[in-house]
């Protein structure tokens, strides 16, 4: 399993599984996809310190990806490191790939001085087992995501 930040060479295979990420999440999969917006997304993450593009690689292919972020809280400069995206592909859930993923994310947001890391698992793929996972990876519930469709 090869862990590591996102590279340009990439951009195919992320792009096939934000695609496909898309059309899982019950949540999102009715909105527009565009892959140019992405591929931008993307592009602009990996040359930006205050990004990380995560990418995990098992015999050559791609099974999970994560975007986080580092933003200061809206209260004072203390910063927090929020997530844009984490997936695992369905037949690796429940592998190593996602605590592997999660173990990286939380060792670069404190190395980049983050106070928190944050992870709304807003998709509405298996929310039970994802909020179980972070839980034991040790994270906390601490709200809930409302939305709202226009």
């Amino acid at each position: 399993m090869i862990l590591r930040r996102a590279e340009l060479a990439d951009m195919p295979d992320v792009l096939g599984m934000a695609h496909r990420f898309h059309a899982e999440s019950p949540v999102h999969n009715w909105l527009p996809f565009d892959h140019d917006q992405v591929r931008q997304l993307v592009t602009n993450a990996i040359d930006d310190p205050t990004w990380l593009p995560l990418v995990v690689y098992s015999d050559g292919e791609l099974v999970g990806m994560a975007m986080m972020v580092l933003l200061p809280t809206f209260f004072g400069p203390a910063l927090e490191c929020v997530d844009l995206t984490f997936y695992v592909d369905p037949g690796r859930r429940g592998g190593i790939a996602a605590a592997r993923m999660l173990e990286a994310i939380v060792g670069w947001a404190a190395d980049s001085g983050a106070q928190r890391v944050t992870i709304a698992p807003n998709t509405g793929i298996e929310p039970a087992k994802v909020i179980r996972f972070f839980e034991r990876s040790g994270f906390s519930s601490v709200g809930t995501v409302l939305q709202r469709t226009l």
